[in-house]
């Protein structure tokens, strides 16, 4: 390229070091629209609490299945990672197979829900499962949880097994670690010092912000 790319490079170095904390750039964050690039499958908001919101996604055929299936997603990403584009999306293909298809938004934490914890979560899904109930007749109903939103509905199942409920008829999990002794490429990054530290550094800002773990994804990429 005749040095073309190594002055490419330099200038990307430069935008990262000014605008992204010196982390490597990944994606345009400008090219992307919630309601026109992304997201754009119709659906509406039908239940609302201090946690999350549940979207209902409008069936696209004449019949559907009886029994609905709720989607959760890890609470660091949004609703729409299953609903990217109309040729990437869960949602579009859940509903050309006639599944009723309803979808967890987590909503964006800020210091003054420093508190919240686990059970915080599995109580507003669990008001989330009975709506989606409700709105379908359905007698119990399918999940799909993706990541920590995976441990989250694993959690619940288990507080419904407790109290011998059977509101789930089947759990679909994705890239859920429920076993945290196996290794893992995170376990690079993971001690009890710098498990305290995050512990502590979230407790004063009152969350972790998207940016500081981008940077562990981004360390786990080298190349």
């Amino acid at each position: 390229t005749g040095g073309k790319s190594l002055l490419d490079g330099l200038s990307h170095l430069a935008k990262d070091l000014v605008h992204n904390g010196g982390m490597p750039s990944q994606v345009n964050m400008g090219a992307f629209e919630v309601g026109k690039s992304l997201g754009v499958t119709e659906g509406a908001v039908v239940f609302r609490n201090d946690v999350l919101e549940l979207i209902q996604y409008r069936p696209t055929t004449e019949q559907v299945h009886e029994r609905p299936l709720l989607v959760v997603p890890p609470q660091i990403n949004k609703f729409y990672v299953f609903d990217l584009s109309p040729d990437k999306s869960l949602a579009r293909f859940c509903l050309r197979n006639h599944v009723q298809t309803f979808i967890v938004s987590w909503r964006n934490p800020t210091k003054e829900q420093r508190e919240w914890g686990l059970s915080t979560y599995i109580e507003a899904l669990k008001e989330a499962v009975d709506v989606v109930t409700a709105i379908t007749g359905s007698k119990d109903i399918n999940m799909l949880g993706a990541c920590s939103g995976g441990i989250t509905c694993t959690a619940l199942l288990g507080h419904y097994a407790a109290i011998g409920e059977k509101k789930v008829n089947a759990l679909t999990l994705l890239v859920s670690v429920l076993d945290t002794t196996l290794d893992s490429d995170v376990a690079l990054f993971v001690d009890e010092q710098t498990l305290e530290a995050a512990k502590r550094h979230s407790y004063q800002a009152g969350v972790l912000e998207g940016r500081d773990m981008a940077k562990v994804f981004a360390w786990m990429r080298p190349n």
